[in-house]
């Protein structure tokens, strides 16, 4: 059997299926699997970092790192206490409470801008993350290639939504905003397709 034809036969079953991930990001692998234009991909970024973002960040852990931060009144007039963000840390829930807390160690803003600044590269972190566990998942259940492949248009989308979706993302954070991006509408009929190049 060629190599092209093997490929073809892996292609036939979706790893994205089996990741052991939220449904939006099992989404997104799919699409930049598929044949899915740039911007169909680029489409799926933004819920699958909301639906990682939603599930792991609680607001009163958010409020506190504001508080560290300097948001809010007169906050901003103290200094930062190193012993505070060790204890964020510590009681970090989750990854992304745990990413939001070293961002959060290592800014220099203060108040509103500095949690600006926080979630926005906490965003674009899990994203890069989520992109390589998808990578590995598709190394243990297809070829190489394919796994490249998909890596390098979900990066591409990343890197795209780097350039503002996640700054609107985080600006909605900021002002007590759920995050709340709607998936992209399901294609199912002929006509629906993924467009012609």
């Amino acid at each position: 059997m060629s190599g092209h034809a093997r490929y073809i036969m892996a292609m036939s079953d979706g790893p994205h299926r089996t990741l052991n991930m939220r449904k939006a990001w099992k989404v997104l692998a799919e699409r930049a699997d598929g044949a899915y234009s740039h911007a169909d991909v680029v489409a799926c970024v933004a819920p699958a970092v909301s639906s990682d973002w939603n599930n792991e960040v609680t607001p009163a852990y958010l409020n506190e790192i504001g508080q560290f931060l300097g948001c809010g009144q007169q906050s901003h007039l103290f200094e930062k206490d190193p012993t505070e963000i060790d204890r964020l840390r510590q009681k970090a829930s989750s990854p992304m409470e745990a990413v939001v807390a070293e961002y959060a160690k290592d800014t220099a803003l203060r108040g509103d801008d500095a949690l600006h600044d926080v979630v926005n590269k906490a965003m674009r972190e899990c994203a890069v993350r989520r992109t390589l566990q998808a990578q590995e998942h598709y190394l243990r259940k297809t070829s190489y290639l394919r796994a490249a492949h998909m890596k390098g248009r979900m990066q591409d989308a990343v890197v795209t939504a780097s350039t503002g979706i996640f700054s609107a993302m985080a600006q909605s954070v900021v002002t007590g905003a759920r995050v709340s991006v709607r998936p992209p509408a399901k294609r199912e009929g002929l006509d629906d397709g993924p467009a012609m190049p």
